[in-house]
């Protein structure tokens, strides 16, 4: 595994393909913070607030207006997943294995449920299982290999389902099912009221990723679920049996959750630097744009035109959803200030001098935290984009010169 890893960063593409276009579009800085605190799992909002955890172990609630904390939670753990929210409550998960309900107004502590321990798949194994939340229950992947059902009320077990292996993606209430992939390489349908297994479906795998792990999180639309996994393929699955419906081979792992735009697909590669559109119901390509770098979190729409998607080089890049056309380039501070150390003057990663993965691994967390690299999903509200890098940084920017979204501000 390790000399793959190596190899496919020597050789992917890492230049964007085509200039960025020379439109009107804007991006001004909000507010920022700086929490001192990296951040994998992105961040959340709900109504007048951003939700952020970060590795030293404390919920952040940030006023969305102008980035003042209202509160804050310590768990005394570092959280690895993002956050869900209900109308009263926000859910969290933390490296040693315990889920966390708060009280949204004033981060009062509710109840805890922890489960068997948590464990980690490799260095790339970024996030933790972030929860999925619906009327009645709290659904969660874990390292202990189980999808777990909590009454959301009390934090009491409803059900569990053993995998077979780490499940850290996030799981999708999808009907009276619940979707989720585990590094076993199945995606699991469950029946969300008993924990019945309905269906499981297996990855191909691949030459390197046999198990054809699924680390990120699903999407569905019309019937259909959406999948990428670490054997560089997507998958569309019929969601009532489980077949597959059509697949493709990618540059690279597919770690974000797909975006279901319309009538496409979005799907962002990782170290394959890629942003390809399909037609989503008959997996028909769009279009294909490779990025400045890699990408581990999903794409984001913002306004009716564009997408936005976020780099390991604290890069967000814009696009047009018509051809993937590059509109816009925005870069965290740190970025902007560190890019030459990390980068050939062609824009290239400087790997002069690394003979080992433990050279590269040294390299990437160099990277990570002096570029404010952005590892977990944004959030996107009336034309702003909110993030959080694992070099602490929290902002957000507003963007100008695009189309708004006819369905206001969320």
């Amino acid at each position: 595994m390790g000399k793959f890893i190596f190899r496919s960063f020597i050789l992917a593409v890492w230049i964007a393909s085509g200039p960025a276009r020379p439109d009107d579009i804007a991006f001004d800085k909000i507010w920022q913070v700086q929490t001192g605190a990296s951040n994998y799992g992105g961040v959340q909002i709900d109504s007048g607030r951003l939700y952020a955890g970060g590795e030293d172990g404390v919920l952040r609630a940030f006023d969305r207006a102008n980035g003042q904390v209202d509160w804050s939670f310590d768990a005394g753990a570092a959280i690895g997943s993002n956050v869900a929210v209900d109308d009263l409550r926000i859910y969290f998960h933390t490296r040693d294995g315990v889920v966390y309900a708060l009280d949204k107004n004033n981060g009062a502590q509710l109840w805890t449920f922890t489960t068997l321990g948590e464990s980690r798949w490799d260095y790339w194994d970024y996030y933790l299982s972030t929860p999925a939340v619906d009327d009645r229950q709290l659904y969660f992947g874990s390292g202990d290999h189980h999808v777990y059902a909590v009454d959301k009320r009390s934090g009491q077990l409803r059900w569990k389902v053993e995998t077979g292996n780490i499940v850290h993606g996030e799981p999708l209430v999808s009907g009276e099912k619940i979707l989720v992939g585990g590094f076993d390489g199945r995606m699991y349908a469950i029946d969300r009221g008993t924990g019945r297994v309905l269906w499981r479906f297996k990855t191909v795998g691949s030459a390197y990723f046999r198990n054809g792990e699924l680390p990120g999180a699903a999407a569905a639309g019309d019937g259909i679920v959406y999948f990428g996994g670490r054997d560089y393929n997507v998958y569309a699955v019929l969601e009532d049996v489980g077949t597959g419906a059509w697949n493709d081979r990618t540059p690279s792992w597919i770690v974000g959750r797909p975006l279901v735009a319309g009538e496409d697909l979005i799907v962002v590669n990782s170290d394959g630097a890629a942003v390809i559109s399909y037609k989503r119901k008959s997996g028909r390509l769009n279009w294909k744009t490779i990025n400045s770098y890699n990408m581990f979190a999903g794409a984001e729409a913002i306004g009716s035109k564009h997408l936005a998607v976020a780099g390991l080089d604290g890069r967000i890049t814009l696009l047009s959803r018509q051809d993937g056309g590059i509109e816009g380039i925005y870069e965290t501070d740190a970025s902007g200030s560190s890019r030459e150390e990390f980068f050939t003057p062609e824009g290239k990663p400087d790997y002069s001098g690394m003979q080992t993965l433990d050279d590269l691994m040294h390299f990437y967390d160099r990277q990570l935290q002096q570029m404010g690299g952005i590892t977990g999903g944004m959030a996107v509200a009336a034309n702003v984009i909110y993030y959080a890098t694992v070099s602490g940084e929290i902002a957000a920017i507003r963007v100008s010169g695009i189309t708004p979204s006819p369905d206001g501000e969320e």
